[in-house]
């Protein structure tokens, strides 16, 4: 084959055989050629998807190019020259990458009736891919947010330090996630060793590779991104200062955290109240009652082994708190007509504003009066002028306490007799 110049045209014919041929050995009295020279190899562009080969002779011939492992004769991604091409052919990386190395290319005089001259082979190299990242740590954020650290894991041994195709450049790393079938990259090959992505609210299931010049290697451990679920059974009505019980249920991480939410308004922010650690997927938590307030069962973000569960939380519903009475009685049941009555209530929570005092007049309830109430304790007095035993009861408004609605109450009844 006749020397390279810079206007010639590449004419490459690729074997009609497979890509990995067995070497056919010439006869020793065949071998009259002389063998080509300075064989040299480099990657063609920056594409890295072809690597150049170049080589030297003394006059033009038809050339065989071969890819070989060091020390071994199997022939592989063979290719023929004619005589008038240049000394030149670039062979595809996706079939030399496959290939077990540390390798060689091989040029020698020849077509496909044989070789007519020695091999000389170029500098041996290497098609090693990365090792296998390491992964550092994970945290899951929102509803489908995962944030994953990793490192570089070990890299195999390089037999061929610094060969040609060897590239300085850094390592680079390919996110991707998986949600069924074939993963899907995120963003482009970077070299940061940390992603942030937001995934299917579905799950997924995210790694990384580390890619070199040649290709991707093993890809790291992969982390799992799920989903939960929870319901739970919260009463909607609860006297003020009683201990409530709520059963739930989680589908979710098998040893959990799980809290309770509690919000004035359905306007307003959530805030913990209360939370254990539960095992089996089921929940019982207490609150206490302490005024009408929306609560939801949740469970936040977590993580069990390699799986970052996100949070969930069942369905908001509002525990209305009624006020309680304490006690409601006259403090002293049996009085002489005209003498001062002196009705007593005591509420829980210690209010302070108004109550009413009703009477019982045998067909329905009326107001005695109005009656000043102050932390929690009220005496209603009045002449006590309705002769025999007659019923009385205090009706408590509903107020807000503490900042928190507590619904109205009627006081159980209680007996006033007078005489004359």
């Amino acid at each position: 084959m006749k020397p390279v110049v810079a206007t010639a045209l590449l004419a490459t014919t690729l074997a009609a055989s497979a890509l990995t041929a067995p070497a056919v050995a010439a006869p020793a009295a065949e071998l009259s050629d002389p063998a080509p020279t300075n064989v040299q190899i480099s990657w063609k562009d920056d594409s890295l998807q072809f690597v150049h080969v170049t080589w030297a002779e003394d006059a033009p011939s038809p050339n065989k190019v071969f890819v070989r492992t060091v020390g071994q004769p199997t022939q592989s991604v063979v290719t023929y020259v004619t005589a008038d091409a240049p000394n030149t052919v670039d062979l595809p990386k996706a079939q030399i990458s496959s290939l077990k190395g540390p390798l060689q290319i091989g040029v020698a005089v020849g077509t496909e009736a044989g070789e007519t001259s020695t091999v000389a082979v170029s500098p041996s190299f290497d098609n090693n891919t990365p090792g296998r990242p390491v992964l550092s740590w994970f945290e899951p954020t929102g509803s489908s947010t995962l944030t994953v650290a990793w490192y570089s894991g070990d890299a195999p041994s390089d037999p061929t330090y610094k060969d040609p195709l060897d590239r300085s450049d850094p390592e680079t790393f390919q996110p991707q996630y998986t949600v069924a079938g074939a993963p899907i990259a995120i963003g482009k090959p970077t070299t940061a060793a940390r992603v942030t992505f937001t995934g299917p609210t579905t799950g997924y299931k995210l790694s990384v590779v580390a890619r070199n010049e040649w290709s991707a290697g093993p890809a790291m451990a992969e982390v799992t991104a799920r989903p939960t679920k929870v319901t739970a059974d919260i009463p909607t009505w609860a006297t003020y200062d009683k201990f409530v019980g709520i059963r739930g249920t989680f589908d979710g991480p098998a040893l959990a955290s799980v809290v309770l939410h509690a919000r004035n308004s359905a306007s307003s922010p959530w805030y913990v109240v209360t939370g254990n650690t539960y095992e089996g997927r089921q929940v019982w938590l207490e609150v206490t009652s302490r005024g009408t307030r929306q609560y939801r069962v949740a469970l936040p973000n977590q993580i069990s082994g390699t799986t970052a569960y996100f949070n969930s939380a069942s369905a908001p519903v509002t525990m209305t708190t009624q006020q309680v009475v304490r006690s409601a009685r006259f403090l002293t049941t049996t009085l002489k007509y005209g003498a001062e009555a002196r009705a007593e209530l005591l509420t829980n929570p210690a209010i302070t504003g108004k109550v009413s005092l009703q009477r019982w007049n045998g067909k329905t309830w009326i107001v005695v009066r109005d009656v000043a109430i102050t932390n929690g304790r009220a005496v209603g007095t009045f002449p006590a002028r309705q002769p025999g035993r007659v019923a009385y009861r205090y009706y408590v408004p509903s107020r807000t306490f503490n900042g928190l609605f507590v619904a109205a109450t009627y006081s159980p009844n209680f007996v006033l007799t007078t005489t004359s």
